[in-house]
């Protein structure tokens, strides 16, 4: 038993990475980001609208190269 609960605590410890990351933007230097930074790619007109406009709707994602809505996981064109 004592085996299991130092199994279960070190696993507990390893960093879990998370594979989508949170669009941001930072309007006094006019910079697109990632939380947790990662390199931007295909940041279309149409993302950067849907930002502004969902962002206090739960923000904007970026998962497996596609852009979502965090909350509910559809895709933007």
């Amino acid at each position: 038993m004592l085996l299991v609960t130092i199994l279960i605590g070190a696993l507990l410890l390893v960093p879990v990475y998370p594979e989508t990351h949170r669009l941001g933007y930072n309007p006094n230097y006019d910079v697109w980001y990632f939380v947790p930074p990662t390199p931007i790619e295909n940041l279309t007109p149409g993302v950067m609208r849907a930002y502004f406009e969902h962002n206090k709707k739960g923000g904007i994602c970026f998962k497996d190269h596609v852009y979502i809505f965090c909350k509910t996981g559809v895709k933007i064109e």
